[in-house]
């Protein structure tokens, strides 16, 4: 269930989306004394993705959080890229460096353990309500009545979304024996490829997307981490976007005393300085 602040119990923000953003922004306004609920639309929490990279000033967020070292306990030990041509020799190599600078950062993990590790923190204390979602907002004098999937309705003081990236509609079996029809007669190591597909107990595929739009904020309502601004898998920076803008926009509205407007103009202006440099991706990448 949603906590109530000692200091100000009528204060309460709504967040959409359990996933990593939400629990850590949960965490850092409960910090702040601030009521938080978080709705999942998943009727269980999604524990499948690829492996995520923390990297810069996110580090220094989970230090704070405390979970720094639970997090490299579950590291995948990768050691770096290579490009390898079709006898398997490496063409070019790109080992990890521990500054996070490289192509693999050296605190990289599972996005469901990562996910498990914020919600876990959040959640000792909170609630967390599954298989349920935002159908309507309407803003109102006193805040943004919310109307929910099952037929609930609630005032909040300030709504945040954390994923409006279009899922595939494809089912998996539908995605795999596309991949299969696209694949299976090209030779060199697509058959292993294929196979251990089909056998992966997490099997996971989404589009490579970015998300930058004029703005992140429109009265009550605004968006953090890959609904607001994210960079593309291909930049290597979703998930360190993700947990620095739920701690900025955290200590903004804490800051802010109630005026929203202002707390919400702080932290945008917070994630453009940063922004540009993140969404710039490579030559060659869809939406460079």
């Amino acid at each position: 269930m949603a906590t109530q602040s000692p200091h100000n119990p009528q204060t309460h923000i709504l967040i959409s989306g359990a996933s990593i953003a939400g629990p850590a922004l949960a965490y850092w306004l409960h910090r702040a004394s601030i009521c938080t609920t978080i709705i999942e639309r998943s009727p269980s929490l999604r524990s499948a993705g690829q492996g995520i990279d923390i990297r810069g000033v996110a580090r220094a967020v989970i230090s704070r959080m405390g979970l720094e070292e639970r997090i490299r306990s579950k590291v995948t030990h990768e050691i770096g890229l290579q490009f390898v041509d079709q006898n398997g020799e490496a063409r070019a190599s790109f080992p990890m460096e521990e500054n996070g600078n490289s192509f693999t950062s050296d605190i990289e993990i599972l996005r469901g353990d990562l996910a498990e590790d914020f919600l876990r923190e959040y959640a000792r204390d909170h609630g967390v309500y599954l298989d349920d979602y935002v159908t309507g907002l309407e803003e109102t004098d006193e805040g943004v009545r919310v109307t929910f999937a099952k037929g609930e309705s609630k005032t909040f003081d300030l709504v945040v979304a954390l994923m409006l990236v279009k899922y595939l509609e494809m089912t998996p079996e539908e995605q795999k024996k596309a991949w299969r029809d696209e694949m299976s007669d090209m030779g060199w190591e697509i058959t292993r490829i294929l196979e251990g597909m089909d056998e992966a107990p997490d099997y996971y595929m989404q589009e490579i997307a970015q998300v930058n739009p004029p703005q992140f904020s429109k009265g009550r309502i605004t968006l953090v981490g890959d609904a607001g601004y994210c960079p593309s898998p291909i930049s290597g920076m979703g998930t360190s976007s993700a947990i620095l803008g739920a701690y900025y926009l955290a200590g903004e509205l804490g800051a802010c005393k109630g005026d929203w407007g202002e707390g919400l103009k702080n932290y945008e202006g917070r994630i453009e300085a940063g922004d540009e440099r993140v969404q710039k991706l490579p030559p060659g990448a869809r939406g460079s």
